[in-house]
């Protein structure tokens, strides 16, 4: 089983998945760099003849009060309590406003936080 995050900068769900001989592409086609398309380029990979892991949802962190925007980091710390860590992108920021009249990088002020989630269901 594997805890498989699904991210953007708007939106984060937590997956779980299971990885079988099945789904196991080593060796065939898709593990082959001249195959084409290649896996990347596939519009419909399960039409192709791809694995797709059914994944069950465990979280919509959107849904969960206090979590920060980015995730950047996710850690099983009981059978139903995660720690997630969020990016801080180092204290970038971007844009014009990265620097400063004197080149100096601009600290964005994120901080780097650490949130506890309690699950509904244990994973």
């Amino acid at each position: 089983r594997l805890l498989v995050e699904e991210r953007t900068d708007k939106a984060a769900r937590l997956h779980v998945v299971r990885l079988d001989k099945d789904a196991d592409i080593l060796g065939g086609p898709w593990d082959d760099d001249t195959t084409s398309p290649s896996l990347e380029q596939l519009e419909d990979p399960a039409a192709a003849g791809v694995p797709v892991l059914a994944k069950r949802l465990v979280v919509d962190l959107g849904t969960v009060a206090g979590v920060p925007g980015k995730i950047e980091g996710v850690a099983r710390v009981g059978h139903d309590t995660l720690a997630l860590i969020n990016d801080n992108d180092f204290g970038m920021t971007d844009g014009s406003g990265a620097f400063d009249a004197q080149g100096r990088l601009v600290d964005s002020g994120i901080e780097t936080t650490v949130t506890y989630v309690r699950l509904p269901r244990g994973i």
